[in-house]
């Protein structure tokens, strides 16, 4: 007896791979264009998130400034305590720096939504107040102010930088108006402090007038017993009670004369100061917007990620695969005709239990799985 010969499979040739793919076109090139056209609307719709949900673009000028304090006749030096007593406000209290409540205060902000302000527009420069350009509304012009107020407070933040150097950040939809707003609120705050130390010295100067004018009654009246004293006693050197009595008399002239000549420098100093106009907010950095990176045109083409890359090749070798794995089982259901009707039974049975997917644990109790298969 012969043995049986078996045909040894031929090796597969150049040719022969291409025509397998090229019959199988729908699914070696359909599967990466599908991924690929899956990929492609991913990431079309996650920009379009993205955008969507992206807030609008703001702006954030930064100043440094530093705080000091005007020359007064007490001679205060440049601090926060002395600042804060030019002020009124107690150093001791707990809580943010005076300058920050200061800035964020009615007395400073109320001027500050009063003033007009010019930002750039695509149709040309537009001017307003803080409640034209946000588009504030309101029934009355008290709750226009009130609304303007928390809007500019909402954009102001006071902190310090690294060297403990005063910052005032102010962030708006505009680059222009935030510059604008945080030099006017540096400025107000110069001013509103020249003001307050101008008033503070007023004070002292009415205070050290009246004063003044006191003492220049009791000074006259003590000159005046003096003299009176004089011109009853020319010869008192030769009474130790004269004596006595006249060096009372003098003592008590020289002293309301000294303090009359205090008073007269202070009243002095104090005018000199009433009308002094040093700054007492310096400075140190201009309010700057630092330049955006985003805020630059960009292409609508998406980049293509590394990860996009690695999908697309493995959809491809995908769809190589499914061509072969459909080429190969084919030919062997032309060569197994019998195989193939079992696959087709098998795969349309296994569908049916994943139809009902109780049946798959029938099999599990004893007595179903006997009267299934005496059913059968």
């Amino acid at each position: 007896m012969l043995p049986a010969v078996h045909d040894e499979p031929q090796p597969l040739s150049v040719v022969a791979f291409f025509n397998v793919i090229l019959r199988r076109r729908r699914i070696a090139f359909g599967v990466p264009i599908l991924a690929l056209v899956l990929m492609l609307a991913s990431w079309a719709l996650t920009a379009g998130l993205e955008r969507w949900r992206r807030p609008p673009p703001v702006y954030t000028a930064t100043t440094t400034f530093d705080l000091e304090s005007s020359t007064a006749p007490s001679g205060s030096n440049t601090s926060l305590g002395g600042l804060a007593a030019q002020l009124g406000l107690a150093p001791q209290q707990s809580g943010p720096p005076p300058y920050e409540r200061l800035l964020r205060s009615r007395a400073l902000l109320i001027p500050v939504t009063q003033m007009r302000f010019t930002i750039p527009t695509a149709s040309g420069p537009r001017n307003g107040s803080i409640a034209q350009l946000f588009g504030l509304q309101a029934r009355t012009g008290e709750q226009l102010r009130e609304k303007a107020i928390n809007t500019v407070r909402g954009a102001v933040k006071v902190g310090s930088d690294r060297a403990g150097t005063p910052a005032l950040m102010v962030t708006t939809p505009w680059a222009p108006l935030s510059i604008q707003l945080a030099d006017s609120l540096v400025a107000r705050l110069n001013e509103f402090n020249t003001e307050r130390q101008q008033s503070k010295v007023s004070r002292e100067r009415r205070f050290t007038e009246a004063r003044l004018e006191e003492k220049r009654v009791e000074l006259r009246a003590a000159e005046a017993r003096v003299q009176s004293f004089l011109e009853q006693n020319r010869d008192y050197r030769n009474s130790p009670m004269l004596t006595f009595q006249f060096d009372r008399l003098n003592r008590e002239l020289q002293l309301k004369q000294s303090l009359y000549n205090t008073l007269a420098a202070a009243v002095e100093n104090a005018r000199i100061d009433e009308v002094r106009n040093s700054p007492v907010v310096s400075v140190i950095e201009p309010a700057y917007v630092p330049p955006k990176l985003d805020d630059e045109q960009t292409s609508w083409i998406p980049d293509i990620p590394t990860k996009g890359i690695i999908r697309l090749i493995l959809a491809i070798f995908l769809g190589l695969f499914l061509a072969f794995a459909v080429e190969y089982f084919q030919r062997n259901r032309d060569q197994s005709p019998e195989d193939a009707a079992e696959f087709r039974m098998l795969a349309h049975d296994a569908a049916a239990d994943l139809r009902r997917p109780w049946r798959l644990f029938a099999g599990l109790i004893p007595w179903r799985g006997r009267r299934r298969h005496e059913l059968r």
